[in-house]
């Protein structure tokens, strides 16, 4: 009596602690509040401008979608990310960046977060969405 139970009760620990196991690798790879990318710049800092001017659309069309791009004026940096499904750029400085790498971190998102392609000076960029409100 005692020997048949004994491979049913082994068999559910097994399989209970498959579960177990599963249920972890699944949450790790997300992050522990659900913040998007999107979030997460708003957070740090970043500010959220529409393209509703003709330059500015004609300007934004131009840009890669869902890239952190980065423009350097002189010593300048401004950082930014084209959204496409909103119109919107995120705009942000280089405090801003910063602060977006540690909620990057904090929140143990993918590493394409953290990277960024840095673009060769555009003067178009700087009038149509750093000047015009003040700065990143």
């Amino acid at each position: 009596m005692k020997t048949r139970w004994y491979p049913l009760a082994l068999l559910a620990w097994f399989v209970i602690l498959a579960l177990t196991m599963t249920g972890c690798a699944t949450t790790s790879s997300t992050s522990a509040s659900g913040k998007s990318q999107r979030d997460l710049l708003l957070a740090a800092g970043f500010r959220k401008d529409v393209a509703d001017q003709p330059g500015e659309i004609k300007h934004f069309q131009k840009l890669p979608p869902e890239k952190l791009l980065c423009y350097q004026r002189g010593n300048e940096k401004c950082y930014t990310l084209k959204d496409p499904v909103t119109n919107s750029m995120y705009i942000g400085d280089e405090a801003a960046f910063r602060r977006y790498l540690d909620l990057v971190i904090q929140e143990r998102l993918d590493k394409s977060y953290q990277q960024y392609r840095l673009q060769e000076d555009d003067p178009e960029f700087w009038k149509l969405w750093v000047d015009k409100q003040g700065g990143g």
